[in-house]
């Protein structure tokens, strides 16, 4: 949760910043950060359903959501930077970040009841 909260404030930071060093510096962060979310993610997912033993219908209704996403998200966003400036994207992009945690913080509650 708190990486993609940092993932969700360096993009604002890109979506701002002036500075080639701070953009490129931002931009590697982000990077580190954004790998490193994949096994996370997938460790959510195999706690979510580890009662059921769904793990196979699990993984591929991530996949086929990934997929959808990976398609869709450069059309919306390139539409987006031309409709209302690149700095959007990044802002829309902090956003999706942002609310990405809510997952997160449903399992947490959930394994606390």
């Amino acid at each position: 949760m708190a990486g993609e909260l940092f993932v969700t404030l360096f993009l604002v930071l890109l979506g701002i910043a002036q500075s080639f060093f701070l953009i490129m510096a931002t931009a590697l962060m982000l990077g580190f950060l954004t790998k490193g979310a994949v096994p996370i993610t997938n460790a959510m997912i195999a706690e979510s359903v580890a009662e059921d033993g769904t793990f196979e219908g699990a993984y591929s209704v991530n996949s086929v959501l990934m997929s959808i996403a990976n398609t869709v998200a450069p059309i919306l966003f390139g539409v987006l930077a031309e409709t209302l400036g690149i700095q959007s994207v990044f802002f829309a992009s902090a956003v999706v970040a942002a609310s990405s945690t809510i997952p997160a913080f449903m399992l947490v509650k959930s394994r606390r009841s």
